[in-house]
């Protein structure tokens, strides 16, 4: 047996002795969350068929049949696509943002930001509407005129804006016909020679008079077979399509009417991409296919075709569509919920669950029907397109899982009740026909449940804004109770609920004061109920502000997030057995050498909270970012991410929550995206225990990640020899690893064994990692 095939051999029996585990996303690393049901733009770009949503950009290779994302989190400068086309010429792909924003992903793979629109205060409206090419330069569509890039230098070369006296208009596309240039705008078409000596000179620039219909709104251009065609944008099954045939205006089949997204020519065939199908016509004007059911009902945003003649369209509900003759098809689109919005998250274990509705400012319906959606590794979506019998809901507010079986989840509607999912299915609705769930004093035909939480008995509360009883208990067994909270707070809105370590009820009112509710842990004996309405005054709650969020630490500490900062409840006892029980704001030492000291975040609008379980760590979520705080002794910031510094979608995160690895999911009102922590959720006992990546690849820089640990844990890491290596404490129930040595030296590659000490004082292997070359 030769050398090479020995070392083969063995590289394959050693990593086929790992678990090969990857866990989603290394630690230190982001992943966006994402609906791609929606493809607003198709451009093939030879194996490569190139899908733009509404907010980033996918990929299908043909040859390797993956699916790839570009984002934030790997290059792409901004989120918020527009339109994609590629320049055969210099070989780039153009990616326009709706904030005006340009990216060109090259060639070689080098990724060109190109801000300089986005940054220019410009006059009028500051969007991409379409690109044309000629040779090395893109003519880029405007909300105010029409920006010229050199895409060989990659640089601005002119800006025209074209209006009577330099006005700003919105162009909406661009063609050269007949050495002219048009411009097609919502009032009309323009056009100048390409002779023109100064096309930055609006003087140059002239109104096409001889439309059929001048001041029309004009959406699509383009040029087929010696012929000038161009869109009017009339709305639903109103559109109208002119043809200029190099000496006068015409219609091209007049009778087709319907709504219009895009038109694209080849050398022999012409798309028109409509609102229930696709049309396509030969050089002589006549239909060749009509493409209206590849595998199903299609409302198509976007028609190309590839190097191989077949079809590739971007729909607005299915994603990206391969057809080569209209029947046959083939879906692509990667994992992601039904939509970017997102109200409230909630985790349990490895689950992660989505509630995308709402109320109003006015506290009314919103009618949002997206649904609610878990992420366990893949999204699993559940709305009516998922579900039978599911069009009646709509506004999902909130969502908690039952402890004692993760199969079960209940749901909080604004509208319709408590709806309660097993196994993936709708098995009951709770309203008040079936438990003590009541009615809104301000609209009889909705029961609004703002807030969810189990206590640690195993009983569901459910915070049923605006009844007289506005707090009701479903117990173990299914019996429900209803508990008026007293005479000023009955038929009161209410907001989100917690269950703190007490099986205290914390619930959040509109006029952002809390209240507290304690049933002493009998259910069934009001007599030794109490409430408490804590406020911002002193002696009565010293809330820092308006509150918006409640979390509970490791400590069993209660946090209040206020528009004025946070505040914390040290020991929530106190509210009804002391009279000392106000809220606390945290001080933040200013470290210049004097005592002096600022609270934290004060003056600050904090929008969500979460906890790192098993430590002193609290993220939280500002108007600015969000924030990771340690409060082993003196408050520590650990990290700080907003959109400047990181792939965050949005400053303001509206609401997190962090799941069993310590994976901190931030939803925002661009999205979710996530974000692997350096903590994870504690075992009871050291058990299968697992280090990822693993193995660790050549070429891989980021951290080993430990998990299913006790907290407070020593890992001693060691050669296969005994040699000791390195020691980490774990956060949590994790410990991360650099793969250094004691000194900072970067390890050889090979096998090494990992052992776990608890502060209980077990000493035990745990397990192994293979460090590749």
């Amino acid at each position: 047996m030769n050398k090479l095939r020995s070392t083969l051999l063995i590289a394959a029996w050693l990593i086929s002795t790992f678990a090969i585990a990857q866990e989603g996303v290394s630690i230190g690393n982001w992943r966006t969350h994402l609906p791609y049901q929606k493809v607003i733009a198709v451009e093939p770009v030879g194996s490569k068929i190139y899908a733009a949503t509404e907010f980033e950009l996918f990929y299908y290779d043909t040859q390797d049949n993956s699916i790839n994302i570009k984002n934030k989190i790997n290059g792409l400068s901004d989120i918020g696509i527009s339109t994609i086309r590629y320049n055969h010429s210099q070989r780039k792909l153009f990616i326009a943002y709706t904030n005006a924003n340009v990216d060109l992903i090259c060639s070689d793979g080098r990724i060109k930001n190109m801000s300089d629109i986005k940054d220019k205060n410009i006059m009028g409206n500051k969007s991409i509407n379409n690109v044309f090419f000629d040779g090395d330069l893109a003519y880029v569509a405007c909300g105010f005129g029409i920006v010229v890039f050199d895409l060989k230098k990659e640089e601005v070369k002119d800006t025209y804006y074209i209006g009577n006296q330099g006005d700003a208009v919105n162009v909406t596309d661009i063609a050269f016909f007949n050495n002219r240039i048009y411009a097609s705008t919502d009032d009309g078409l323009y056009y100048a020679s390409l002779d023109a000596q100064n096309l930055a000179n609006y003087a140059a620039w002239h109104f096409d008079n001889t439309l059929i219909h001048p001041h029309l709104a004009y959406t699509e251009m383009e040029v087929f077979n010696g012929q000038l065609l161009i869109n009017f944008d009339g709305g639903f099954n109103a559109d109208t399509v002119f043809v200029h045939n190099g000496s006068q205006w015409g219609y091209f089949h007049k009778d087709e009417v319907t709504q219009r997204y895009e038109l694209r020519a080849y050398n022999d065939r012409l798309i028109m991409t409509n609102r229930y199908g696709i049309k396509v016509y030969d050089r002589n004007n006549n239909e060749i296919h009509n493409f209206f059911s590849p595998g199903g009902n299609i409302v198509p945003l976007s028609t190309a075709v590839d190097q191989n003649g077949d079809y590739w369209i971007g729909d607005s509900s299915r994603g990206l569509i391969k057809t080569s003759d209209g029947w046959n098809n083939m879906d692509v689109k990667p994992n992601g919920p039904a939509s970017k919005n997102v109200f409230e998250l909630q985790a349990f274990g490895d689950q992660v669950w989505i509630a995308t509705g709402g109320h109003a400012a006015n506290w009314g319906k919103r009618y949002m029907a997206e649904g609610v959606a878990r992420f366990d590794g893949m999204w699993t979506i559940f709305n009516r397109t998922t579900l039978s019998d599911f069009d009646q809901y709509s506004d999902f507010v909130c969502t908690a899982t039952d402890p004692n079986d993760p199969t079960v989840t209940y749901v909080g509607t604004w509208g319709y009740g408590v709806l309660k999912f097993k196994n993936d299915a709708l098995e009951e609705v709770y309203n008040a026909d079936n438990s003590t769930l009541d009615y809104w004093v301000q609209d009889h035909n909705l029961i609004n449940i703002s807030g969810l939480a189990f206590d640690s008995k195993g009983n569901l509360w459910v915070a049923n804004t605006g009844a007289v009883k506005a707090l009701s208990v479903m117990d173990r067994h299914g019996i429900w109770r209803a508990y008026n909270l007293g005479g000023s707070l009955s038929g009161i809105d209410i907001g989100t609920m917690l269950v703190d370590d007490n099986d205290y009820k914390w619930i959040t009112r509109r006029n952002g004061e809390v209240i507290v509710f304690n049933d002493n842990g009998t259910l069934d004996n009001t007599a030794d109920d109490r409430t408490m309405n804590l406020t911002t005054a002193k002696n009565h709650g010293n809330l820092a502000g308006s509150v918006t969020c409640l979390i509970v630490d490791n400590n069993g500490r209660v946090w209040a997030g206020s528009d004025k900062g946070p505040c914390l409840f040290e020991d929530s006892k106190k509210i009804f057995n002391s009279s000392d029980y106000d809220a606390t704001q945290i001080r933040v030492p200013r470290n210049d050498g004097t005592d002096q000291y600022d609270y934290l975040f004060a003056g600050s609008s904090v929008l969500s909270m979460a906890t790192v379980k098993g430590t002193n760590q609290i993220w939280f979520g500002l108007e600015t970012g969000v924030y990771l705080m340690s409060f082993d002794g003196k408050p520590k910031q650990i990290h700080h991410f907003n959109t400047n510094n990181s792939p965050l979608l949005d400053n303001a995160v509206n609401t997190m929550a962090i799941d069993k690895s310590g994976e901190v999911f931030f939803g925002t009102s661009s999205g979710i995206i996530s974000y692997r922590g350096e903590s994870a959720t504690p075992e009871p006992h050291v058990s299968n225990v697992v280090a990822y990546p693993n193995p660790v690849r050549m070429g891989y820089n980021g951290y080993v990640g430990i998990k299913g640990l006790v907290s407070n844990s020593l890992v001693r890491i060691t050669t296969v020899d005994g040699a000791f290596v390195t020691q980490l404490m774990s956060e949590g129930g994790q410990a991360v690893w650099d793969c250094t040595n004691i000194n900072g030296e970067k390890v050889e590659p090979g096998v090494y064994l990992i052992f776990v000490s608890t502060k209980e004082g077990s000493n035990k292997f745990a397990t192994k990692i293979l460090i590749m070359n």
